[in-house]
C-alpha cells in the first residue's frame, strides 16, 4: 500500500525543519508579521479536544497521490492510523518568520480579505505565508517552503482551510530531489468532516 511507504517519508520531511518553541502567551497582534505557529497551536489543542468526543470527532478522509499511484483512506478516531494533529501541523507550526533574525526579511502586502508576507531573501526557507479572511476571520492559509543546499533541493506548497474557526482541510504538495535519487513528489489532501451535530460544518 502506498501510505505505508509515504507517511513515513512525508514525517521524515518535517522532522528536517528545525523545531521552534512557541510562547503561547504572545497574542498574534504583538508580533510584526502574522504568528502563523501560535495560530496553528490553537488549531491542534481544539481539534485534540473534539477528536476526544464522539459528538464532535471529524472524520478524515486522506489522499495520498504519488508517481505511479494514489490511495484513498477513510478514517475514525477510533482508528490505529487516526491523525495526530500535532503532527498533521508540524511544517505550519514551525514557520515562524517572527524571530529577531527575520526581521524586515519579509515584504507585506494587504488587499481586500488577504495579508501576503513574501519573503525578499530567495535563501530563506519560508518564501511565503498569505492570510485570506472572511469577516474578519481566517479563512485560509497559504505557505510556501523551499530549500536548496549542494545535497538537495525541495519545495513544499501547503494550504490550511478552515471554516467556521476550525480546519476543514489541510493539502501538502511537495518535491524533492536528492543528490544521487530519483526525484520525489507527492501531494497530501486531508479532509475533515464534522459530525452535523456539531456546529454548521
Amino acid at each position: 500500500m502506498i501510505a505505508r511507504y509515504i507517511y513515513p517519508i512525508i514525517f521524515g520531511l518535517f522532522l528536517l525543519n528545525a523545531c521552534v518553541e512557541v510562547d503561547e502567551n504572545t497574542q498574534l497582534a504583538e508580533k510584526p508579521y502574522f504568528d502563523l505557529p501560535a495560530f496553528t497551536q490553537e488549531q491542534i489543542d481544539l481539534l485534540d479536544s473534539l477528536s476526544k468526543l464522539e459528538t464532535s470527532a471529524p472524520q478524515v478522509t486522506k489522499e495520498v497521490l504519488l508517481k505511479g499511484g494514489e490511495e484513498k483512506i477513510e478514517l475514525n478516531p477510533n482508528d490505529e492510523n487516526y491523525p495526530v494533529w500535532e503532527k498533521e501541523l508540524q511544517l505550519f507550526k514551525e514557520a515562524d518568520i517572527n524571530k529577531p533574525v527575520l526581521l524586515q526579511s519579509y515584504d507585506i502586502d494587504e488587499g481586500a480579505g488577504y495579508k501576503t508576507y513574501k519573503a525578499n531573501q530567495e535563501d530563506l526557507s519560508i518564501q511565503e505565508i498569505k492570510v485570506s479572511y472572511e469577516a474578519d476571520a481566517v479563512k485560509e492559509i497559504y505557505l510556501r517552503l523551499n530549500e536548496e543546499n549542494y545535497l538537495y533541493a525541495s519545495y513544499k506548497d501547503l494550504v490550511m482551510k478552515l471554516q467556521s474557526g476550525v480546519i476543514t482541510e489541510i493539502d501538502i504538495k511537495g518535491f524533492r530531489k536528492l543528490v544521487g535519487n530519483d526525484a520525489l513528489e507527492y501531494h497530501v489532501k486531508t479532509h475533515l468532516t464534522f459530525p452535523r451535530t456539531f456546529g454548521s460544518l
